[in-house]
């Protein structure tokens, strides 16, 4: 290799060196390192157990001690407002219990939460359906006597009934827990129950469902709160 050669690969060199420098400065890592994978996100009010955390000393997760992984499912879902407001909280937890048991130890919290609420395994025994129609009502009273006087008819507590029991009726097919979802739902039943004939219709099938309800009540998922043992 040439003198001359020698000095521009030595130059080069030192170019590479200093980029691959700043590079490391500024991000953190090497310029020519690979993009690291990202991890999933985990929600924020889920911690990522698994069985360990619940077998003690033993090493073997027992039916004692997954009742207790439930227990504090429901202590989770009984301290956030959002979740009381769209399902019951012994109902879920009880459906977490379901799903340990059926998927075993080693599937993370996260996971069944998501499977219990946000996916076709969620019980429609454990719809908060009270809460939901009350807070429709409300809201679409104050909507219609407030913002929209002119586009309703007269008979406002009519309307907004209406509203408040298709969209309890809807989300109790199928629950979800998703604020947006239930805003879908809510558009929906506020254009619909414009009208008086559908209303009417509403109002029966909302009887039926009542009864449905109470027939069906022997197969809701088993309820789990503090006062289990």
């Amino acid at each position: 290799m040439t003198k001359v050669s020698i000095v521009c690969y030595n130059i080069s060199m030192k170019r590479f060196l200093f980029i691959a420098l700043v590079s490391l400065a500024v991000f953190g890592t090497p310029a020519f390192a690979q993009t690291k994978k990202k991890e999933p996100e985990i929600p924020k009010d889920l911690k990522a157990r698994t069985s360990l955390d619940y077998t003690l000393d033993d090493g073997i997760m027992s039916k004692a001690e997954m009742e207790m992984e439930a227990m504090d499912m429901y202590e989770m879902c009984n301290k956030n407002p959002y979740q009381k407001r769209l399902f019951d909280c012994s109902c879920i937890a009880g459906a977490f219990l379901q799903q340990r048991e059926k998927l075993g130890p080693m599937v993370m919290q996260y996971e069944i939460f998501e499977r219990i609420t946000n996916s076709k395994y969620t019980s429609a025994s454990c719809a908060n359906t009270e809460s939901v129609a009350g807070r429709v009502y409300n809201s679409c009273l104050n909507f219609a006597q407030n913002y929209s006087k002119a586009e309703f008819d007269p008979n406002t507590e009519e309307y907004c009934t209406c509203t408040a029991n298709k969209v309890a009726r809807d989300f109790a097919r199928q629950p979800r827990l998703s604020g947006q979802y239930i805003e879908q739902l809510r558009g929906y039943a506020m254009n619909i129950c414009k009208d008086p004939k559908i209303r009417e219709q509403l109002r029966a099938q909302t009887a039926q469902d009542e009864a449905a309800k109470k027939a069906a009540a022997s197969n809701a998922v088993p309820a789990i709160n503090k006062t289990t043992n």
